[in-house]
């Protein structure tokens, strides 16, 4: 993701797993998410469509997501997958 450490050093996973370490931080565990956000990836295998057509919807507005910081995954609240406005969009896609 380009991101630098406070040394200008690039991010490694030990300097990844240090850092958590020094500031207590849990390791990473994708199993444990709330189940409120999931991946780009997960929503367009919901909707039978590419990531790729997936993105364009977010970069439209039409599919609300954010990044933790630029680069990193997209992240959509499941709730955003019943939206009529989202549904409508998605069945655009499949029909080009």
């Amino acid at each position: 993701m380009r991101c630098k450490t406070g040394d200008g050093e690039t991010w490694t996973t030990v300097r990844v797993r240090e850092m958590r370490e020094r500031l207590g931080l849990p390791d990473y565990d994708p199993a444990s998410s709330d189940g409120k956000m999931i991946s780009l990836a997960k929503v367009a295998a919901h909707f039978g469509i590419c990531v790729g057509s997936a993105k364009s919807l977010v970069l439209k507005g039409v599919l609300p997501a954010t990044q933790a910081i630029k680069g990193s995954q997209w992240l959509v609240p499941v709730e955003a997958l019943s939206s009529e406005a989202v549904r409508v969009a998605v069945q655009h896609v499949i029909e080009r």
